[in-house]
This record gives structure tokens, C-alpha cells and sequence, in this order.
């Protein structure tokens, strides 16, 4: 992962939760001492991709195309656990590196492949 000539890195909120993305939020801020930024924030509900957007920067992201052509160097994936496979996929296959905050796996199957 590359960070900007700033030396900070570039973040993509993929699920913009408002607990879940806070927390998560919250825990980054208390560690990385300025080193990261919110460039894109993706919700399929707007309301909840802007609030992202206004609270944490970057800009707000209503479909998948969208958000993974943006600039960013990691996403954080943040959504029901049903979801994640697709999310993942996509996001990988994007070039993109993750942080899942859960297993990717969700069910027998995908532990088997």
C-alpha cells in the first residue's frame, strides 16, 4: 500500500453504518497520528454516504463502479456479513487492498474454496 507524498493514506469507507463505521473511525484516529484520509465513502442509502462524506471527508459514492474508481489505497469494508464475499471480490479485484472488519466466509462452501 502506497501513501500519498503527504505520507498519508487514502481510505474508501465501502458501508457507511453509522456505529460500525464510527467505531472503526474512532479506533484509526486513536492510532495512526494523522497518517490517513477519507477520500470516498459508498452507501447504497445516500443519506448515510453523505453523512460519512461530511463527517469524515472525501467524497460520497451511491454505487460500487463509482466508489472503486476512486483514489484511495485501502478500503474499509464495513457491512453485514452476508455481503462481504461480493464486496470483497470486487474490491480485490479493483486493486484495492481490504480491511474486513469480518470473515469474509460466510457459510460451509466458502471455507471449502
Amino acid at each position: 500500500m502506497a501513501a500519498t507524498s503527504s505520507g498519508q493514506f487514502r481510505i474508501g469507507l465501502y458501508g457507511c453504518n453509522m456505529y460500525r463505521t464510527r467505531d472503526l473511525m474512532n479506533g484509526l484516529k486513536s492510532i495512526d497520528q494523522g497518517k490517513s484520509q477519507v477520500t470516498a465513502c459508498f452507501d447504497v442509502d445516500r443519506e448515510k454516504a453523505d453523512f460519512a462524506a461530511k463527517t469524515y471527508g472525501g467524497s460520497p459514492c451511491y454505487n460500487e463502479d463509482d466508489f472503486l474508481k476512486q483514489n484511495f489505497d485501502v478500503a474499509i469494508i464495513s457491512l453485514p456479513a452476508f455481503l462481504h464475499p461480493d464486496a470483497f471480490a470486487h474490491t480485490a479485484a479493483a486493486g484495492k487492498d481490504i480491511y474486513l472488519e469480518k470473515p469474509v466466509c460466510v457459510d460451509a462452501k466458502g471455507r471449502q474454496t
